[in-house]
């Protein structure tokens, strides 16, 4: 059980994370330093070394249903919930460290979101939330060392073009509820959600800032309204901003 919290010392890049307690500094020290995203209190990073001991954690600490978590124990690398990070060690020890920061930074932000919106539900658009937590953990890969953002930019751009080959990009609507994110992915796959949702966001910052995402959140704090929250964030609402989406991806995609 290692806390989430900032350690005494150095910054630690690619090459000098071998472990979790430094990987989770660093990651948190990208967070704080330059996205100013608050370090959410009482968090431990747990970590599981079997698929059954991380099972058991996915029912005992987040209330999974016995079939969803061996089910999702068989395949996920890390889970939040409960003011916890859950590692399985089994799946994530099939990756090499630029892998597992990747994924404990996106968990991460996972946990910063919802310190914004004062530990509020974020169950609506999924895009979003699953966007910006894909945008800062490439952000922190940057920041490490170990992948430059344009070519991981224009990788997840070259993976858009070969979801829209296949048919229309998902749009917002398809993209909404986590029920509707796993139809998504089981449907189209793992490219018309992660990385098309990467996309989404880098242009949802372009076009209204990154304070204005971080503003989003914490409106949560007092309303889960995910309608009124988007429209008082972005001044525009959902419909508007799938019309200019379009619009761009058809831009950035041709």
């Amino acid at each position: 059980m290692i806390p989430v919290a900032l350690r005494e010392g150095k910054q630690a890049v690619a090459g000098q994370i071998t472990d979790y307690p430094t990987a989770l500094d660093a990651i948190l020290r990208v967070l704080v330093e330059k996205f100013s995203l608050p370090i959410p209190p009482r968090y431990t990073l747990e970590i599981h070394a079997t698929r059954l001991d991380f099972q058991a954690a996915l029912i005992d600490d987040l209330d999974f249903e016995p079939a969803i978590a061996r089910t999702t124990a068989a395949f996920a690398k890390a889970a939040v919930g409960n003011r916890k990070v859950l590692v399985n060690e089994t799946v994530m020890a099939e990756s090499g460290w630029p892998e597992r920061i990747l994924t404990l930074a996106h968990e991460l932000v996972h946990t910063t979101q919802r310190e914004l919106a004062n530990d509020h539900s974020l169950i609506r658009n999924q895009w979003l939330v699953e966007g910006f937590a894909e945008w800062i953990a490439f952000q922190v890969m940057d920041a490490l060392g170990f992948e430059d953002l344009a070519k991981a930019r224009a990788r997840m751009t070259g993976e858009a073009r070969e979801v829209r080959r296949a048919g229309p990009l998902p749009e917002l609507r398809q993209l909404d509820t986590l029920e509707l994110w796993i139809l998504t992915r089981n449907e189209r796959g793992f490219k018309a959600t992660y990385p098309v949702s990467f996309l989404i966001m880098d242009y949802l910052v372009e076009r209204h800032s990154f304070a204005a995402v971080v503003e989003y959140f914490r409106r949560f704090g007092s309303s889960e309204d995910h309608v009124a929250n988007f429209n008082a964030a972005f001044g525009e609402d959902l419909g508007s901003f799938q019309v200019l989406l379009e619009r761009h991806f058809a831009k950035l995609l041709e």
